[in-house]
Order: structure tokens, then C-alpha cells, then sequence
């Protein structure tokens, strides 16, 4: 994820490295949220405290054994 644009290389590496990896830009991390936040009628800081009490974060190795 990027709260900015994949370069063309980037793009290109993650092709011929064919891993399970999906690039998200910052823009549609934007839509997504506002989407969210307008249907479930409630304010940007009361979805970040959803997150922050519904998450439980991993790290990257426990992420890929469970493949």
C-alpha cells in the first residue's frame, strides 16, 4: 500500500514475481474509506477507533505461514 502511485518497475517486478500481492494507492485507500464512513453514517475519528479496536496486527511472517 502507498498513499501515493506504484512506478512502472514496481508494477512490473511484482508481475514476474507472481507473489499473492495486491498494490493498493492511496486514492482508493480514500474512496474506500469514504465510502465506508458515508454508509455507516459516522465520523472519520469513529472509524480509526474501529480500526484500532478491531485489528490485531500480524507480523509479516505469521501472515505467510498461514498460506
Amino acid at each position: 500500500m502507498t498513499t501515493s502511485f506504484f512506478s512502472d518497475p514496481a508494477q512490473r517486478e511484482i508481475l514476474e514475481d507472481d507473489y499473492p500481492i495486491m498494490l493498493i494507492s492511496g486514492k482508493q485507500v480514500a474512496q474506500t474509506v469514504r465510502k465506508y464512513i458515508y454508509e455507516k453514517n459516522i465520523t472519520l475519528q469513529e472509524y480509526l477507533d474501529s480500526l484500532s479496536r478491531d485489528q490485531s496486527f500480524k507480523s509479516p511472517e505469521d501472515i505467510l505461514k498461514e498460506e
